[in-house]
């Protein structure tokens, strides 16, 4: 796995609606010949949002280098909701990042890339990984297996990149602050489309990170944000 980006070739983007998924397209503009992004949907019933989203994001920013959004539908999630039971999926407002973690998610979006890779000939795929992530499917060791693992069944060599992987949240608003985020969408629970605002703790994450950055928050919560001390704040994990 690498942090490093050709500029000779074309690269296929791992994307959501978010933030990070933002910047890191941003970013990739400005290195990259040509970036395809990837959106897969596994059946979550944040993708819509999502996927509105992003394309509201590309459609602002306009980049010449920035191809049509592909979009597969690569459903896991009836398996997943075996696995949470009636509880389901909601990390409520100050849950810790273990409330996160979708099981299977990485395994399941990078076997979708590499395929979709091997399709359009393009041998670089590109998350946006943030620092400090502590799932077990987005460490080095991880991304590096599933390198050989690809280029041994496909019989090409593939390139996994994580550009933004040493930066923060807090780091990548700075990164883009000059970028409309505020049509980005990061929140697990959203409401008609728009970001829940008081429901989940991707919201509470991306308004700590707007705080720490110094950086106006214009995102379009559905419901009014708590008044948190986020420099004082701790995630409980």
């Amino acid at each position: 796995m690498s942090g490093r980006t050709t500029n000779n070739a074309g690269i296929t983007a791992l994307v959501s609606g978010g933030l990070d998924s933002g910047v890191l397209l941003a970013r990739l503009s400005r290195q990259a010949r040509e970036i395809h992004p990837l959106f897969i949907a596994n059946g979550h019933p944040w993708e819509e949002a999502e996927f509105k989203s992003l394309k509201r994001f590309l459609r602002a920013i306009n980049s010449p280098k920035i191809k049509t959004t592909v979009r597969i539908d690569f459903p896991i999630r009836r398996l997943l909701d075996q696995h949470w039971g009636p509880r389901g999926y909601h990390p409520h407002y100050n849950a810790g990042y273990s409330a996160n973690y979708i099981p299977g998610r990485n395994i399941a979006l990078l076997t979708a890339a590499a395929t979709n890779a091997f399709v359009h000939k393009l041998s670089t795929i590109a998350l946006g990984l943030l620092k400090n992530n502590p799932y077990p499917d987005s460490q080095p060791a991880f991304f590096r297996n599933f390198e050989t693992m690809i280029n041994k069944g496909f019989g090409f060599k593939l390139r996994i990149i994580t550009p933004l992987a040493g930066l923060n949240k807090t780091a990548v608003v700075q990164l883009g602050r000059n970028l409309p985020l505020h049509l980005t969408l990061s929140c697990a629970r959203p409401i008609n489309g728009r970001h829940c605002g008081n429901r989940c703790n991707k919201c509470a994450e991306r308004q700590k990170a707007f705080v720490l950055a110094g950086v106006p928050d214009q995102t379009d919560y559905a419901r009014k944000p708590p008044v948190v001390d986020w420099a004082a704040h701790k995630w409980p994990d």
